[in-house]
């Protein structure tokens, strides 16, 4: 195996109102690709930040309660997404 990507929510970052268990479950990815870096081993997580109109918050959240939390477009994901994939060459 060349990279492990793991897909984390910045949920494990700032929390997640009534969900501690999904924070704690993002959070442990986080952890786990830490330590397998630590280790000799590849892993990357990827935060995933609110993403508009996508996801769990895409029938939850109104326009400005997105804005209010930073949201960004699909096309700003996908972008941020190549950028950090691209940044993957051996171990990480």
């Amino acid at each position: 195996m060349d990279v492990l990507v793991l897909f984390s929510s910045i949920a494990s970052t700032v929390g997640s109102f009534g969900a501690s268990n999904y924070a704690a479950a993002n959070s442990y990815m986080d952890t786990a690709a830490l330590s397998r870096r630590a280790h000799g081993d590849s892993g990357f997580s990827l935060q995933i930040p609110a993403v508009r109109k996508t996801g769990m918050g895409a029938d939850t959240f109104n326009a400005q309660q997105l804005d209010e939390m930073g949201a960004v477009s699909v096309d700003e994901y996908a972008q941020s997404l190549t950028a950090s994939l691209g940044t993957c060459s051996g171990p990480v």
